[in-house]
Formats: structure tokens, C-alpha cells, sequence
């Protein structure tokens, strides 16, 4: 069976912790912070949760708890407002002078341990300032790893193209195995730049945000995915006749066949993987969400009684907590919701990706 990466939604920073059964994001779409690593590096403006560095050594916003998976991947969305072309950025030494930098870098880390990191890091800078003819602006991909005090080049690439230049937001992240690490950036999406091989214990390691010297980064969000070998991919004792003969007894208005209505998705996080039919049955902590029809994405592999979802009771009335299984076996487990409208009308709620579906119930 295929393998898959599974994300879940937590808000804070500290980035919060992951283990090997959960992943984490770190999102400020509606303002909600749970926790800040350190209040005197970080700042909220807007959506945004911003750290500047006006030292000559590297800041990193680190993740207090770990990560437990053996595969995983972490990226973030960010910007660094300091990689403006033409401008530069005073830092202060240990000895308390000044200097001034035009390239400054931001990215993401991974720690092994206190002395032992990686850092992915992209700074953009001319080719050549003093030469109309020939000066380009171009972005630098890093992959450094820092040892005992000592930090060791790995690799870097230059890009002309795929990466924002002028201060906006850029995508970098980290592919991490036993034996190898490997990183992604992009403006847009992640592409495979470089890699490296990597000695790894089987002991936890956290991630995070590097805030190199002079920079100012602001973080939209960060995520953390473990790889699972095992997705979720459920076939209930629901058939279709047994739901059928199930409902013609059932005095639960909720319980019954519905039908893809319409959706509101943020499209760079969530597709619509089908135009769903689905069966509610009842639990004694709420409802199975049951699959019927309409699969669209792996259309194949989605069987009518598989598990679609759960909907869990709160103590509001036609509130639930929810969870959903995406159209490629993905669970979303944390910071889902559901209600129902006016008996008829059933929302499932994504509200850090901003997304939403709904369905209607099938009348008789």
C-alpha cells in the first residue's frame, strides 16, 4: 500500500511539538496563537508572525517539542523583508560594533541535537551591482549542517527563476529520512533542489525557523507531515442494502443519504476529490460519515461503506467536531467542524485552510 503524507492542524508557535502519530501546522489565518517560542524574538503584525535579527549570528525559532517520525517533511511560507535590492542592514557584533549587510537569509532548521543542525536558507543578491549590462537578481539555496561549533557547507544552488526576488513570500522546506535529507523551495510550490546524506539515531529531533543575521522574517505558516505506511482506507459493515433497510427504520432526521452541494475551497490547500454522496449513521458519540458514491480522485480505490468521516458531539446543538478522510486516504483530524443548517443542510468546516463543504440531505 502506498505510503502518504498526513497533515493535521495545531495554532502556535513554538511551531507545536509533533510525535509519530500527529503532525503540526502553524498557521495566523484568523489571529488564534496559542504559545510564542520567545516573545522578546517574535512579534504578531497582521497575519504574520514576524522575528528580526539585528545581530551577526543566526536566530532560531525552534519547536519545544519534538518530532518522533523517522520520515517526515517541514516546510514553511515566509518572507524576509530584508532582501531588498539596492538596500542594506546593520547587525551588531559581540563587541558591540556595527556593520552592514546586503544579502541577508531566512529558512528553515533541523536540530539533532544542541550542537548539531541543518539549515535550508535562501537569500536573494545581484550577480554583478556595479554592471547595468550584465547584473542579474538571482536567489541562493543553502544546505548547511552545523556541528560542534563548526558549520560545513553542503551545497547551494543559484536560481534565476522559480523564487520570489524582491522580499516576498518564498516556500522552503525539508524532506528528512534515516539516511538522507533533502531540500525543497519554491515561490509557489516545493521542487527538490538539493541533497544530502544524513546520520541519523533513532532519537527525536525538532525543526523551525532560521532568522539569519540581518534579516527580518515574517512566518504565514509552517508545517510539519509524517510520513504513514498505513493509511486510513476503512470498509464499514455498511452496504448499500443494509444502510437502505437501516434508514426505512431510523427515526433520526440526520440519519440518511446526502448529497454534495457545494464547496468553498482555498484551492492551494484543498481540491475537491469528488462530488460525494454520503451516508449518515448514527454512533453513540454522533455519526459515521459512510461513503456511497461520487469519487472522482482515486475513483477506483473508494468503495461504497468505506469510512468517509465522523462527526463527534460537542455541547452545542448541531455542532460537531469532525474528522475527514481526503480523497487520497488522508485523515484531517484536528480543527475540523460541522453543523447543521435548518435539518437540510450539513457544513463540514476547514477553517484554517479557509475551506468548507456542504451537503444536503436526499427527501423521500
Amino acid at each position: 500500500m502506498k505510503s502518504t503524507f498526513i497533515i493535521s492542524v495545531v495554532i502556535a508557535l513554538t511551531l507545536l511539538g509533533t510525535s509519530a502519530q500527529g503532525v503540526t501546522r502553524y498557521a495566523t489565518t484568523y489571529n488564534h496563537f496559542g504559545s510564542l517560542y520567545d516573545v522578546n524574538k517574535s512579534r504578531i503584525e497582521g497575519d504574520l508572525l514576524c522575528a528580526g535579527n539585528d545581530t551577526d549570528r543566526p536566530m532560531l525559532l525552534i519547536d519545544t517539542l519534538s518530532v518522533a517520525a523517522q520520515t517526515f517533511r517541514y516546510y514553511a511560507r515566509l518572507q524576509n523583508a530584508h532582501s531588498k535590492e539596492g538596500h542594506s542592514y546593520s547587525v551588531t557584533r559581540a563587541d558591540g560594533s556595527r556593520h552592514k549587510l546586503t544579502s541577508t537569509e531566512a529558512g528553515v532548521v533541523l536540530t539533532m541535537s544542541e550542537n548539531d543542525y541543518w539549515s535550508a536558507t535562501f537569500n536573494s543578491h545581484n550577480t554583478d551591482r556595479f554592471n547595468d549590462v550584465t547584473d542579474q537578481r538571482v536567489m541562493t539555496v543553502t544546505l548547511r549542517h552545523q556541528i560542534n561549533g563548526q558549520t560545513v557547507l553542503k551545497h547551494d544552488t543559484t536560481l534565476t527563476q522559480g523564487m520570489n526576488m524582491t522580499g516576498d513570500f518564498n516556500v522552503i522546506g525539508l524532506d528528512v529520512t534515516p539516511n538522507e535529507i533533502t531540500v525543497l523551495a519554491g515561490e509557489k510550490r516545493l521542487t527538490p533542489l538539493l541533497h544530502a546524506s544524513l546520520e541519523r539515531s533513532n532519537g527525536d529531533c525538532s525543526v523551525g525557523v532560521f532568522v539569519g543575521p540581518g534579516a527580518d522574517v515574517g512566518i504565514e505558516r509552517a508545517v510539519v507531515a509524517y510520513q504513514d505506511e498505513a493509511p486510513t482506507q476503512v470498509m464499514t459493515q455498511w452496504t448499500r442494502e443494509r444502510l437502505d433497510e437501516h434508514f426505512a427504520q431510523s427515526k433520526n432526521p440526520y440519519e440518511g443519504y446526502w448529497n454534495y452541494l457545494d464547496r468553498d475551497l482555498e484551492d492551494k490547500w484543498l481540491k475537491l476529490g469528488g462530488r460525494y454522496t454520503v451516508a449518515l449513521v448514527e454512533t453513540p458519540t454522533g455519526y459515521d460519515i459512510i461513503y456511497v458514491d461520487g469519487a472522482q480522485v482515486k475513483k477506483s480505490q473508494w468503495l461504497t461503506g468505506m469510512l468517509k468521516g465522523r462527526l463527534k458531539n460537542t455541547i452545542f446543538t448541531d455542532n460537531y467536531q469532525a474528522m475527514w478522510i481526503d480523497a487520497t486516504f488522508k485523515p484531517f483530524e484536528q480543527d475540523v467542524y460541522a453543523a447543521f443548517e435548518s435539518g437540510v443542510i450539513l457544513t463540514i468546516n476547514f477553517p484554517v485552510y479557509q475551506s468548507q463543504i456542504r451537503f444536503s440531505k436526499v427527501l423521500e
